[in-house]
């Protein structure tokens, strides 16, 4: 241990620390938040409560946490938040990643983004082949791989 710690906080850093804090404290609130389903809606829920008073890089912090579990929804929201450029810097490839999360967990409603992404060639190449499959799958055919 250094003797310099000791003497500017006079005592040892085992005795500050109790055994249920060995581990260093998350960086932030989003870290802290674990990837479970009940997080996930509480997530989106105080993301969509962020969103409407204006504040939106706290919403796309609560995004962000959501979208680690399995809420589509999040991922939606979050890409929104990128695509317009709203409380974290404007990127339409982050975006259009987010909405395909989105799509691969099953939402149709990001399968329909992700077609469109593709047929307006936005955070993507533009491809028409790819967007009627995604089209395909949203309106419930397995469409192809």
């Amino acid at each position: 241990m250094l003797p310099e710690f000791r003497r500017f906080h006079g005592r040892p850093i085992r005795q500050r620390l109790n055994r249920k804090a060995r581990t260093p404290a998350p960086c932030s609130p989003v870290e802290a938040i674990e990837p479970r389903p009940d997080r996930a809606t509480s997530c989106l829920r105080m993301g969509m409560e962020a969103q409407e008073r204006g504040q939106y890089s706290l919403a796309a912090l609560l995004f962000k946490a959501g979208t680690g579990a399995p809420c589509p929804r999040c991922c939606i929201c979050l890409a929104w938040l990128y695509a317009q450029g709203l409380g974290v810097p404007k990127d339409e490839r982050r975006a259009f990643r987010f909405l395909l999360k989105a799509a691969k967990m099953g939402s149709k409603e990001g399968m329909e983004l992700v077609s469109r992404a593709y047929e307006l060639g936005m955070g993507v190449a533009k491809n028409p082949v790819r967007a009627s499959e995604w089209m395909i799958r949203a309106l419930g055919g397995s469409g192809l791989n």
